[in-house]
């Protein structure tokens, strides 16, 4: 989350049980400028070892270098591809969810960053007007977690997440780490959407209550 996510804000809901944190949105050409702000965006709190840096821009090369200095420098548990944000300034810039336009460069730059990095890569990504079963097929071989909201980038938030898509994805992909995004506000709503799925992510829901990742661990 955008603003959000911050150090001291990953370090209360690693307190609250969650396994596995993301950093704020990180723009890759910041990185390879080596922009103060870009790299205190990725501060770790001490002793910080679940972290996930979270990046996103449209070049290839560019996002593959980055990833690379972020290995090096931030040594994070893992890297992650934002093609999920739909804001209206994601879809002005040509980034986050509205790459999914253009499957042959979502292609192009997981290649190119998974080439540059020997952590894992994971993506977000949003449902797609076209199949998405075919992109997920194309990206799997350089990916070890995907994580899909159930809307499309044209509904921002609204209206209800469909997992439909994502139980589909999974059981084509089952031996691919599959995570739902989206419409997930209590340990209710968790049970009912896990199904075949290997885990979850929180966002909005962590604003009001850091902790309901051990509740949810508690009534699973």
């Amino acid at each position: 989350m955008h603003g959000v996510t911050g150090k001291e804000y990953r370090m209360e809901c690693t307190k609250g049980g969650a396994d596995v944190v993301f950093s704020e949105m990180v723009p890759s050409e910041a990185v390879v400028r080596y922009i103060p702000r870009a790299f205190q965006l990725m501060e770790k709190f001490k002793k910080e070892k679940n972290l996930v840096i979270q990046i996103f821009g449209n070049d290839p090369k560019t996002m593959a270098n980055a990833a690379k200095i972020i290995e090096e420098r931030i040594k994070p548990q893992g890297i992650d591809i934002n093609f999920g944000c739909s804001v209206v300034r994601a879809k002005r810039n040509e980034i986050g969810a509205y790459l999914l336009d253009d499957p042959e460069k979502v292609i192009e730059i997981v290649k190119e960053v998974k080439k540059n990095i020997k952590i894992p890569l994971s993506i977000k990504i949003r449902l797609t007007r076209y199949d998405i079963i075919d992109l997920v097929k194309q990206v799997k071989p350089y990916i070890d977690v995907l994580t899909v909201h159930g809307r499309y980038s044209s509904q921002g938030f609204k209206g209800s997440a469909d997992y439909s898509e994502i139980y589909r994805i999974k059981k084509e992909f089952p031996d691919l780490i599959v995570l739902g995004n989206g419409d997930i506000r209590s340990v209710k709503d968790f049970n009912e959407k896990i199904q075949n799925l290997d885990g979850v992510l929180l966002g909005r829901v962590t604003k009001n209550n850091k902790n309901i990742f051990n509740q949810i661990k508690k009534n699973i």
